[in-house]
């Protein structure tokens, strides 16, 4: 491996580091990075060594529990050779970032309503982080309905969208 490789897959580490935004465990470092097939393990635990000697990656522990945040100096250097990060990398890095944060999004029911001439209309939504994945608009009558509802869709809401689109999908 030639000394660009080394700084390449230093500064990946960075990236990563400074993409999680938050203290994070050797393993998780390690399991995106294996992930994605960037580093082999023996290889990235020599770098991450190497990056916390030199003070580009600072750790912390608490409750005996060891974790790795870049430090402002791994962060100014990043931003300094980003650009020497091929453009491939970063796009998978990116992709597995927003495909990981959608999978760990959750699913929250939400129901408004308002009056309308005959009673009222509820507004079910089905939002995924700042998604709807569903919108349903019912007439209804009374309060006591719309109430009713209300407390239906907020236990059951996943699943009814879950079977409708079941049905959809159907051939």
């Amino acid at each position: 491996m030639d000394v660009t490789d080394l700084a390449i897959n230093k500064l990946i580490i960075l990236y990563i580091l400074n993409k999680l935004n938050k203290p994070s465990t050797n393993s998780q470092l390690t399991q995106i990075i294996l992930e994605n097939n960037l580093i082999n393990y023996f290889t990235l635990q020599q770098y991450i060594s190497e990056l916390i000697n030199t003070g580009f990656i600072n750790t912390i522990t608490d409750n005996k529990k060891q974790y790795l945040v870049i430090s402002s100096k791994g962060s100014d250097t990043l931003n300094f050779f980003l650009n020497r990060i091929p453009d491939a990398k970063i796009e998978q890095l990116d992709d597995y970032f927003e495909n990981k944060n959608e999978s760990t999004q959750k699913i929250e029911p939400a129901a408004e309503y308002m009056p309308i001439k005959d009673g009222f209309e509820v507004n079910l939504i089905l939002k995924k982080g700042a998604k709807n994945l569903i919108e349903i608009k019912l007439p209804v009558k009374t309060m006591e309905d719309i109430e009713l509802i209300r407390t239906n869709w907020k236990n059951s809401g996943e699943d009814i969208y879950n079977n409708l689109t079941n049905l959809l999908n159907k051939k």
